[in-house]
């Protein structure tokens, strides 16, 4: 069992850090280069969507959630479910 990361375990690419390694990081590092468009495009989500459906839209979901489906289905390589 590991109890620590040493900065060796991570290989760098452009971004300075290896997503093989720890896709957590790399997350993380996407959420917070991204935050101010992503907070932007939530208020626009939740004001288009309450607009429509009033407030039964969306409420279950936060922020997170909502950055977190966004990166999951904007990932290169990422399979539809169409």
């Amino acid at each position: 069992m590991v109890f620590f990361e040493s900065d060796s375990d991570y290989s760098d690419d452009a971004l300075g850090i290896s997503v093989r390694a720890n896709p957590e990081r790399a997350r993380r590092h996407w959420l917070e280069t991204n935050f101010e468009v992503l907070q932007e495009l939530y208020h626009t989500f939740l004001e288009s969507g309450r607009g429509v459906f009033t407030d039964a839209f969306y409420q279950r979901g936060g922020f997170h959630t909502f950055a977190m489906h966004i990166y999951e289905f904007t990932q290169p390589g990422r399979v539809s479910y169409d």
